[in-house]
């Protein structure tokens, strides 16, 4: 059997493996429709790699409102699970 998956960590500049981690994401997690990297630099907080302009879309809300999955992530510095993204 092989794995028929891109590899993530091979080639390319770390935008293009960011931008390939968040489409494998979308291909090989169940029910994740949309995935995106946020990443923070000082009081910097920018989404470096989004699967589609929802995603994007998304990460640009929360940080309009400091509420969602992702704010809550960059306010804990660490991970956040959620249940229902969809509430989220």
């Amino acid at each position: 059997m092989t794995d028929a998956s891109p590899p993530v960590t091979g080639g390319g500049n770390e935008d293009t493996r960011l931008r390939l981690a968040v489409q494998v994401a979308v291909q090989m997690v169940d029910g994740c429709d949309h995935a995106s990297i946020t990443a923070v630099n000082g009081s910097d907080v920018v989404t470096r790699a989004a699967s589609d302009p929802l995603a994007e879309q998304a990460d640009r809300w929360q940080r309009e409102h400091g509420e969602g999955p992702g704010a809550d992530a960059i306010r804990s510095c660490g991970t956040v699970v959620s249940q229902d993204l969809r509430l989220d």
